[in-house]
């Protein structure tokens, strides 16, 4: 998780194509996807996770969602905070019609 820092939290928020974030979504999740995951700071990657929740692009908000799930696997009890963050953004997502 040390790679995934406030850097790169602005860089995929500010990425203009979506690609780009599908490129960076894809590190992530290439990294995020083993059983267990060194506890760190992951405050940067849930702040811009929120974020990419909102984007119009549903490749996007696939893979954002995609990655939720594995930090959430991999990090545990460790992911508690972020993932009281992050149901409110879900929730609201999942409740519009066309999602």
């Amino acid at each position: 998780l040390k790679k995934y820092d406030e850097a790169w939290s602005e860089k995929i928020i500010a990425a203009p194509k979506w690609s780009d974030k599908w490129d960076m979504l894809n590190e992530l999740i290439a990294d995020a996807d083993t059983v267990k995951i060194k506890s760190g700071d992951s405050s940067y990657i849930v702040t811009a996770l929120k974020k990419l929740l909102t984007d119009s692009n549903i490749t996007v908000f696939h893979l954002a969602i995609k990655s939720i799930g594995l930090l959430a696997k991999g990090l545990w009890e460790h992911f508690k905070e972020g993932a009281k963050t992050l149901v409110s953004p879900c929730l609201k997502k999942f409740a519009e019609k066309r999602t």
